[in-house]
């Protein structure tokens, strides 16, 4: 049992770094930030404030969202401890975001660096959910939405991020009247992000829940 709550703790705090470097990498493809992470970017680009900070701002939102419309599948003391873990992500994104050398010269390379940021981001969310401890608030609040709608984290992932480019369009044409933070990337990672965590999965949640001594049986298949 210690050796599985240790494999529990490591795929979970693993998830973690993975989400946070896919989300940074994202901002340094020229191609668009990632879907959920347009709100606090464009709020940040507009009014010249700290993206880490921003970002923690809008973790916090994301709680009291998933208070509101799906209590009955949170635990309260569980919602509690995601603002702690917001901050935890919104440093490593800030970290990550000032110190990793990613500069694409060409398409090719804004292409190959967004496919990489965004399978790091739906792997990063799929490890942390999967492991049934304390989840990024972003990606709680997919958790519920899609649970909500008699769906799968997955499915949810992608309303959220849907939502998230509406929202962020929203933002930008009401304040600076243009779009700021969304480009080609972004709807890709609208797409793509909610099917990587299915297909990831699909293929590796039973085994990483099977290390980390979790029942399988009592979630939902995540695609």
């Amino acid at each position: 049992m210690k050796k599985e709550a240790c494999m529990r703790a490591g795929i979970y705090l693993l998830g973690i770094v993975v989400l946070a470097l896919g989300v940074a990498a994202n901002t340094f493809t020229g191609l668009g930030v990632s879907a959920v992470v347009s709100v606090p970017y464009s709020i940040s680009v507009i009014w010249e404030l700290p993206l880490g900070t921003v970002t923690f701002g809008y973790y916090c939102v994301c709680v009291a969202l998933q208070f509101l419309i799906g209590r009955r599948f949170c635990r309260p003391a569980l919602l509690a401890l995601q603002i702690p873990m917001a901050l935890v992500s919104s440093v490593l994104i800030g970290w990550f975001s000032a110190a990793l050398p990613f500069a694409p010269q060409t398409a090719l390379e804004q292409y190959a660096l967004l496919a990489l940021a965004i399978l790091l981001t739906g792997v990063g969310g799929a490890m942390i959910v999967d492991m049934a401890l304390v989840p990024n608030p972003a990606d709680a609040l997919a958790d519920v939405i899609g649970k909500a709608m008699g769906k799968s984290f997955g499915f949810g992932k992608n309303v959220l991020d849907a939502l998230a480019v509406v929202l962020t369009c929203t933002i930008g044409v009401l304040t600076v009247h243009r779009v700021v933070g969304v480009q080609v990337g972004t709807l890709c990672c609208a797409v793509l992000i909610g099917r990587t965590i299915a297909a990831f999965n699909h293929f590796f949640r039973a085994p990483l829940l099977r290390a980390a001594g979790l029942d399988a049986e009592d979630r939902k298949d995540g695609r």
